[in-house]
């Protein structure tokens, strides 16, 4: 296929966008969801909108994280969520970031209460000084869309993969924090979302950490315990902060 005539303000996306996507990361509203195999997911209504938070530590190097996030083959291999991702084409490239058309195919769930959608995103990647950015959401384009499945719409979605404070390079770690916004279209009922989405992140974060493991980056588990001192400190005033709970069982699901 010839690379489609997208007209987009790249330079905006940069600039304006993602700025606003790492406020709401830091900034919104959240409520708490889940807390599970040391991954926590909290909800939040943005704009009219709904966003779940993710977040974990991974014992393992910053780019690996990153690769394993980013790269569609690898993130195929853990991420039960998605049957199809790809990318389409580079849209436009600089020395520290780009910007690609993606597209991906979520796989049902709730034994078919939700089928299989479609998602054609623009996705901006950007090289941090302690990591990585990525951010993706929805544009009007058809783009290498297959017409039999039903389109979703996914609003301000990516991830901030930082190296954290006390990683080395014997015993790295990575605060991976992703942010996911989608209408899935159709007639699913809230609480569908509510329990699938939370319950998923928590299935991916765990499959990446097993993916990592059985590759060429070990994963560290004796990391001394005071090193995370500052970290659990930092989880339990969240905690407190969290007063309301979503109505959401994924707690509970393997």
């Amino acid at each position: 296929m010839a690379k489609p005539a997208v007209e987009y303000d790249y330079e905006g996306m940069l600039t304006n966008e993602l700025p606003q996507f790492i406020d709401t990361i830091n900034n919104a509203n959240w409520a708490k969801c889940t807390k599970k195999h040391g991954t926590r997911v909290h909800r939040a209504d943005i704009g009219g909108w709904t966003a779940f938070r993710t977040k974990s530590r991974l014992n393992f190097d910053v780019d690996a994280v990153f690769h394993a996030a980013y790269d569609a083959d690898q993130h195929l291999q853990f991420d039960s969520a998605m049957t199809e991702y790809e990318r389409l084409c580079t849209l436009h490239e600089e020395d520290t970031w780009r910007v690609d058309l993606v597209r991906t195919v979520s796989a049902p769930a709730l034994r078919g209460i939700i089928v299989a959608r479609e998602l054609i995103d623009v996705r901006l990647m950007v090289v941090l000084e302690d990591g990585y950015a990525i951010l993706q959401h929805s544009i009007a384009c058809d783009y290498g869309a297959k017409n039999k499945l039903l389109r979703a719409w996914s609003y301000p979605s990516g991830s901030i993969i930082q190296k954290a404070s006390h990683s080395t390079p014997e015993h790295p770690v990575t605060k991976l924090t992703e942010l996911v916004s989608v209408d899935l279209k159709g007639n699913i009922p809230m609480w569908a979302c509510n329990k699938t989405i939370p319950a998923f992140r928590v299935v991916a974060h765990d499959a990446m950490k097993k993916f990592l493991a059985s590759g060429v980056v070990a994963p560290r588990e004796d990391i001394v315990a005071d090193a995370h001192e500052d970290d659990e400190e930092e989880e339990e005033e969240e905690e407190e902060e969290d007063e309301e709970e979503c109505d959401t069982d994924a707690d509970d699901n393997d």
